[in-house]
């Protein structure tokens, strides 16, 4: 149950981060994508070795690690692919 809480965190962080910058940018710029991807799983690897070093209490996992990365990459999968379907197929979704 923890690696699907730690998939569905990074899956929406990284989702929502995506949708927003593609919403006001109006076109797709590939380094700021890469960008918030990276910085969606660094944040996550950063945040399970804090957990390692600095307390006492919360475990570190490196399946953790892996859980966040297929949640941001799932995340950017399906922005992208709702990015760039065709146009009378996003007015059938509202999208």
């Amino acid at each position: 149950m923890d690696k699907i809480v730690h998939f569905t965190m990074y899956f929406v962080m990284c989702s929502l981060l995506l949708f927003e910058y593609l919403r006001l940018q109006q076109k797709s710029k590939t380094k700021a994508i890469i960008a918030i991807v990276i910085f969606s799983i660094t944040y996550g690897a950063l945040m399970e070795i804090a957990q390692y070093e600095l307390t006492t209490y919360r475990s570190s996992d490196y399946l953790d690690i892996l859980a966040n990365t297929i949640g941001a990459a799932t995340g950017l999968s399906i922005i992208l692919y709702y990015q760039y379907i065709p146009e009378r197929i996003k007015g059938l979704l509202n999208f």
